[in-house]
């Protein structure tokens, strides 16, 4: 637990409208709309201390068998990732209602149609590797050795 910052922050939020019109009588017309956003954001920093940042240096190490020199492939210092989800959705609806008594006989009707649109974009930042938060520098790799996840 020590050693590592994470930070998780979701904010939503949602607006909705609505009006209702009596056009004649037993006939109403509805109208609404809804429209929502999100923001996720994740953001995980692990010091070199750490044995998450441990494990990546020393599975991706190679060791010389000849000379018995271990090289590291990754650069000294924190593990830092980070991504964000932003979502926004509307929903638009409109509704025609018929409600009438004849004598004994009585009519129920309604038509109506709705709109909805949902769009989510998604960022997932490269992980940086030998990340200094204090003057927020990066380090490079050392002998142009890449890691993947």
């Amino acid at each position: 637990m020590n050693n590592r910052s994470i930070m998780a922050e979701d904010i939503n939020m949602r607006y909705q409208a609505g009006l209702t019109f009596k056009l004649l009588e037993g006939l109403s017309f509805d109208t609404k709309i809804q429209y929502e956003s999100g923001r996720a954001m994740n953001h995980s920093l692990y010091d070199e201390a750490t044995y998450y940042v441990r494990n990546i240096v020393n599975t991706s190490s190679t060791w010389n068998k000849t000379t018995g020199e271990i090289t590291p492939n990754v650069t000294k210092g924190a593990i830092r990732n980070e991504d964000k989800v932003v979502t926004n959705s509307y929903n638009f609806r409109n509704q025609l209602n018929f409600s009438r008594t004849f004598g004994r006989h009585a009519v129920d009707a309604l038509v109506g149609s709705e709109i909805s649109h949902s769009r989510t974009e998604g960022t997932i930042y490269p992980t940086v590797y030998g990340y200094d938060d204090d003057r927020l520098t990066v380090g490079g790799f050392p002998n142009g050795v890449t890691v993947r996840d």
